[in-house]
């Protein structure tokens, strides 16, 4: 059997910094050029236009791979812990588990699918990413408080709780203040065609839930960011196992005749 090394941590870590190097260097090619305002714009925005959205798209992509093993290794971690009541524990593992991997599609679709040009599949992508995220959030918080004393601290729990309450709280909050905020945009720009919604000014009308809206937006992204970072510690006794089966068909000899023989398998070692 090939095992990973007796420490899984550093995937939340590579995740956390992936979507730090991915937002920062996307905001700063954007501001730069101009194309987003420096305070507080959508971080959507901040990867719209090229080459700052050929950037974002790449790195977004592979930060959604690395969740999606993120999410597998936590759900193969709850999984094996033996004793566990199964209606309680099992159910809520199966459920996250799903909804990690509709939230690392979500982000695909945020990463691929510019809102300046395919707004429809964006927004999808973006309330799948931030409505199944704080679900998953939230149902690790309630199944790290089921596995304290044993296999999570109390500190630790109270982070996942916190983390998570300041998701759902940034959630609502940014989508309210974005639905207001457009109405009041498109109210005041009627009849101005050439402007647009990247580059807010304090004289646009809804400037102020708009900022509210992005800084919201922003909380979220950060909360979530740092909720992976608390599987740190569970994942640091975390270690994985593959097992690898080749398929052999003996050749028949030269002038010999093919005989058929029963399937065998011949296991690899690393």
């Amino acid at each position: 059997m090939a095992c990973w090394p007796r420490n899984l941590g550093f995937l939340p870590i590579i995740f956390f910094l992936l979507l730090i190097i991915t937002v920062g260097i996307s905001y700063l090619i954007a501001v730069l050029k101009g194309d987003v305002p420096v305070l507080f714009p959508y971080i959507s925005d901040t990867g719209a236009k090229p080459p700052e959205s050929c950037f974002f798209a790449q790195f977004v992509n592979i930060s959604a791979l690395v969740f999606v093993a993120l999410v597998y290794v936590r759900f193969k971690e709850v999984d094996t812990i033996e004793g566990l009541p199964p209606e309680r524990v099992g159910r809520l593992n199966k459920a996250s588990f799903f909804l990690g991997l509709a939230a690392a599609f979500g982000l695909s679709l945020v990463g691929n699918f510019q809102d300046l040009y395919v707004l429809v599949v964006h927004e999808i992508g973006a309330i799948m990413l931030f409505l199944f995220g704080t679900i998953y959030s939230l149902i690790h918080t309630r199944i790290s408080y089921l596995l304290h004393p044993e296999y999570t601290r109390l500190y630790v729990c109270r982070l996942r709780f916190l983390f998570s309450l300041l998701m759902l709280v940034s959630m609502v909050t940014c989508l309210t203040c974005e639905v207001f905020a457009n109405a009041q945009w498109l109210h005041h720009h009627h009849q101005n065609k050439t402007d647009t919604e990247q580059l807010w000014k304090p004289t646009d009308g809804g400037y102020t839930l708009h900022i509210v809206s992005t800084s919201f937006e922003w909380t979220l992204a950060g909360s979530f960011m740092l909720f992976c970072l608390t599987f740190i510690g569970d994942f640091s006794k975390v270690s994985l196992g593959l097992n690898m089966f080749l398929h052999v068909d003996p050749f028949p000899e030269p002038g010999g005749s093919y005989e058929e023989e029963p399937n065998e398998y011949t296991k690899l070692y690393a």
